[in-house]
Formats: structure tokens, C-alpha cells, sequence
């Protein structure tokens, strides 16, 4: 049976980048399968598999970051990013305004980055805290990397830290409404 490993934070904290990471010879991520659904992340980590490592790499699935620990039980990596900062990459990035979104939509969205944060308030030894900000130093990336897959070394580490590996601005665009419909709950 494959190692489960499990990678969170709030939006636009490279949760992308990480899943290409740590998809190796010995393991694979896999980045927002039907994002935030916890039976579809569940069915993933318990699948038979080739890899020794297993690994989900998602924002929306912080909502359910306790059953995570609970019944599947992953290593767990969170990348702590202030709602804020969030908020201010997402409105640059996929370039949100009141005229796009309507009125009151940035107060809404930090209210639900909030939530998802405090969701994935979580205490655990099984999970291991990065502020986004060190994730540009080499062996803070190499201290994650050990942590989510002992023994098990990303591929041109050092290459993939100056890439900007990002999902689809479409594909954001649509999840950014699911997100929304996932912190209400």
C-alpha cells in the first residue's frame, strides 16, 4: 500500500508547483482532483498504486483537513499564506475587479479565505507548517520534501524553484466560484 501525503493552504500558495514537485519515480501528486471533494481525495489515497508515495495537493480539501488526519491519516504539509496576500495574488493574477464580480465581492472573499483559514488552524503531529514566504530557499523545500516522502528526493529541485507552475486562469476562474460555495458550508 501506497504512503498517503497531503499538501494545503489557502489559494495561490503553490499548491501546483508542489504537486509537480513531488511527482517522482517513487511517487505522484495529484493537484485538485474535483477540488475540495473529500470522498474523490479519499478514494485516490486508498487506491492501489505503483508508487510508494501518494500525495493531493489542494486548497479546498483544507476544509476537511480533520477527517483527513482522522480516517485517512497523511503526512501533511501547510503552507501558511495571510488571507490578505492571497487576496491581493488572486485579484492580480486572474484580474478580479467590482466591474468583473460586482459589488462586495472582496470583503466575500476574504471572509471565506478567513474561514478556510481557520479550518486549517489544526494542530497535529502529523502535520509540518512552511510560511510561503522561506518556500524560496533550497532547504526549506528540501525539509518539506523529507517530511511528506522520507527518503524520497525530488527531481532538479533546484531547477523547479524558478518555475512558475500555476493551473489554467479559466479553470482558476470557475474554481474561484466553487471555492466560494465550499466556505459557506
Amino acid at each position: 500500500m501506497s504512503t498517503p501525503f497531503f499538501i494545503t493552504g489557502l489559494p495561490r500558495s503553490r499548491t501546483a508547483w508542489f504537486a509537480i514537485a513531488t511527482s517522482t519515480d517513487r511517487s505522484v501528486c495529484h493537484h485538485e482532483p474535483h477540488y475540495g471533494d473529500f470522498e474523490t481525495a479519499a478514494e485516490l489515497w486508498a487506491m492501489q498504486s505503483r508508487y510508494e508515495f501518494v500525495g493531493i495537493a489542494d486548497a479546498g480539501l483544507g476544509m476537511h483537513l480533520r477527517r483527513i488526519l482522522d480516517e485517512v491519516g497523511p503526512r501533511t504539509l501547510i503552507i501558511d499564506r495571510g488571507p490578505m496576500a492571497v487576496a491581493g495574488s488572486l485579484r492580480k493574477y486572474m484580474g478580479l475587479s467590482e466591474q468583473r464580480l460586482g459589488p462586495g465581492w472582496y470583503p466575500a472573499l476574504l471572509a471565506r479565505l478567513e474561514v478556510l483559514g481557520a479550518a486549517l488552524a489544526v494542530e497535529h503531529s502529523l502535520i509540518k507548517r512552511v510560511a510561503f514566504d522561506d518556500l524560496t530557499d533550497v532547504d526549506t523545500l528540501r525539509a518539506c520534501f523529507d517530511w511528506l516522502m522520507p527518503g524520497c528526493k525530488p527531481l532538479n529541485l533546484v531547477q523547479l524553484m524558478h518555475m512558475n507552475i500555476q493551473s489554467d486562469l479559466g479553470y482558476n476562474l470557475a474554481k474561484l466560484s466553487r471555492f466560494r460555495d465550499l466556505s459557506a458550508t
